[in-house]
Parts: structure tokens; sequence; C-alpha cells
């Protein structure tokens, strides 16, 4: 079993924040969302993680790909 996560995180992406309006409101800046990620995928067989940063967060996504790149499900 592996999970593949479709984040669409350009719908939570505010004023350079991740918000989360359904939760409980949190923002997440992209440096704690790609530690998010991180953990999770060192904790769970993540295999893909689609639009996990917003598609204009292009500092954020090249952070994200420097983490996580070379990262295999477990």
């Amino acid at each position: 079993i592996a999970i593949a996560l479709d984040v669409a995180a350009s719908e939570l992406f505010q004023d350079g924040e991740y918000v989360f309006k359904k939760g409980d409101g949190s923002r997440l800046t992209a440096d704690a969302m790609v530690d998010l990620y991180d953990g999770w995928s060192q904790s769970y067989p993540i295999v893909s993680i689609e639009d996990g940063l917003a598609e204009d967060d292009w500092d954020g996504w090249a952070r994200l790909t420097e983490r996580l790149h070379d990262r295999e499900g477990h």
C-alpha cells in the first residue's frame, strides 16, 4: 500500500501563506509546509505529492524539490 496526496495547495494560498480555513485556521509558510510533507513522508509510505504548494510559489517549490526529490515511499 502506498499513499499519493493531491493537496491542491493553490486553494490554501493567501497573502504568501497557506491557510487552513476548513480546519483550525492556522497559517503555514512554504517552509513549514515542506517540513510537514517531510515528516509525513518519513512516517507514511507517500509516493507522490501533487500540487503540494501554490502554482506561483516558485521559491517554495524549489525548497520542496530540494528536500524531497529523491524520497521514495517506505
